[in-house]
């Protein structure tokens, strides 16, 4: 190798390592810049995420103001000053803190201003502001159990599946459970075990020895609240709309045609009468001839059908001065039933009534099968079914004393019942269309579930002290002045029961409509 050579690798070994240098010098100067950018990036990465969470819990503030708004009874404001519900602050897991404030929009009725800010632990703030409308009130039956002004107990495995409001005390013993939200005048006092799936309000305190109770969220010192209900005028004008609709006067008696009259096996009689029938006396049908009436029946005593396996047809109006006994066979009332005393179904007979039915004294559909009403009914006294008798209703009721369904009987179709006196309904079966739920008015009398099934039906009954016990349940909803579950006894709100408009008191939709929303 020459020289030369030599000393030319030499010098290139000398500009490498310059090279190097000026490189380490470039990447020691561009280094800490971008550290310090990295540093910078991470620190507003952090801080987005912050903003991004304060965000979501002042959000969820939001939606806690209407979850109040439509879950209770909705608050009211006085006229005067800057009216505003503040709402019990939520602190959450990484301990932000978020306050909701509700106000009335003076002037606009059903307009609220919701204002939630959350604060988090590193003094990051974030507000919204949101206003909102309701549609439509409260609806009376928007809750699975209303106790108008005394206590709602509940002991054993209880279970009410739905919102309860409790006028006076909520207690909850045993493992008794609430599937959703509970409000209540007086103290909240729960055992150890108990459970609500969703919040519990109450103006006052709070009791549980459990530090961790199974709530969903615990608000002692909320607002007093007061449930949608029926005014007196509101009842006292359902009653007497009842009673014009049902109670019904029977058509004049034509000339008398008999004294007794008498349908037997022999001699046959025939299958079909043109003519109208007054009987001064009795009929009696016993024969194995199906009979078509064609014209209007009066009779000034009783009516007995007791004749297997045949049909007997009143195409006109039948009134019947005394008695009526269904005893065997099938009657057909084509039009109007007017009955000075009672009517009695027994034996194996069956009927059905498609046009008004209006009974003097006691209708007793004892225990043969279903009954169909095609119009409205007036019982003077007491209205008694009982076996697995199922009665179907295309109108209103009314009944003058006491409402009895035992065995496993039952009413399907939804219309207004109004009893004067007391209910008791059996646990019979859980007719699932909330439209065939019918409407129980008791206003003065008392109220009571028996069996082991499900009672159907919307009662209220606001003088009634209801206790529900056993393996009773009731599907539908009640409101009355207190109420007790115990054993396995249950309550089980409708669905779709808030979407009837039929209901007296129905709240109309109440839906929620955001107008504005605005971060700040």
């Amino acid at each position: 190798m020459d020289v030369l050579h030599v000393t030319r690798m030499k010098r290139e070994r000398g500009a490498s390592l310059l090279l190097a240098l000026v490189m380490l010098a470039v990447g020691a100067l561009i280094l800490v810049p971008l550290l310090s950018f990295m540093a910078s990036g991470l620190k507003i990465t952090g801080q987005v995420e912050n903003n991004v969470a304060n965000t979501y819990a002042a959000d969820a503030g939001i939606e806690r103001g209407i979850f109040y708004l439509t879950s209770v009874e909705r608050p009211t404001f006085d006229d005067g000053g800057t009216p505003q519900i503040p709402l019990s602050p939520i602190t959450q897991d990484d301990g932000t803190v978020v306050n909701v404030i509700l106000n009335a929009v003076a002037g606009q009725t059903g307009v609220y201003k919701l204002t939630s800010t959350s604060t988090s632990p590193a003094g990051i703030i974030r507000t919204i502001v949101a206003f909102v409308e309701l549609a439509g009130t409260g609806g009376v039956f928007d809750n699975a159990i209303i106790s108008l002004d005394g206590d709602v107990y509940m002991s054993g495995s209880a279970k009410v599946i739905g919102d309860i409001y409790c006028g006076g005390s909520l207690v909850m013993d045993g493992s008794s459970i609430i599937n959703g939200n509970a409000y209540s005048d007086d103290a909240i006092n729960l055992a150890w075990s108990v459970t609500i799936s969703g919040d519990a309000f109450t103006p006052e305190e709070i009791v549980s020895p459990n530090p961790n109770p199974a709530i969903g969220g615990l608000y002692p010192g909320a607002p007093t609240q007061e449930p949608a209900t029926l005014t007196d005028d509101e009842i006292d004008g359902i009653v007497a709309d009842t009673l014009a609709e049902t109670n019904f006067t029977h058509i004049s008696a034509g000339p008398a045609t008999d004294t007794n009259l008498t349908f037997s096996y022999y001699p046959a009689p025939s299958s079909t009468y043109t003519s109208a029938i007054h009987a001064t006396g009795n009929m009696n049908i016993s024969t194995g001839t199906s009979i078509t009436f064609k014209q209007a029946v009066f009779i000034d005593g009783d009516l007995t059908i007791n004749s297997s396996n045949c049909t007997f047809i009143f195409e006109g109006p039948v009134v019947v001065g005394g008695k009526v006994n269904l005893q065997n066979g099938n009657a057909v009332f084509k039009s109007s039933l007017w009955v000075g005393n009672d009517l009695v179904r027994g034996g194996s007979a069956t009927a059905s009534f498609e046009s008004a039915v209006r009974i003097g004294r006691d209708l007793n559909l004892g225990s043969g099968g279903g009954v169909t009403f095609g119009g409205t009914i007036y019982v003077g006294r007491d209205f008694l079914c009982s076996g697995a008798s199922s009665i179907y209703i295309s109108d209103d009721i009314y009944v003058g004393r006491n409402l009895t369904l035992s065995g496993s009987s039952y009413i399907v179709g939804g219309q207004t019942v109004v009893v004067l006196g007391d209910v008791d309904l059996s646990g019979a079966t859980k007719i699932t269309d909330a439209g065939q739920l019918p409407f129980i008015l008791a206003p003065n009398g008392d109220f009571d579930i028996s069996g082991s099934g499900y009672a159907s039906a919307v009662v209220y009954a606001p003088e009634a002290d209801v206790s529900i016990s056993g393996a009773a349940k009731l599907y539908g909803a009640v409101i009355s002045n207190s109420i007790t579950l115990t054993g396995s006894a249950s309550v089980e709100y409708a669905a779709g029961l808030d979407g009837r408009d039929d209901l007296p008191g129905s709240s109309g939709g109440g839906a929620v409509s955001i107008l504005t929303w605005d971060i700040r």
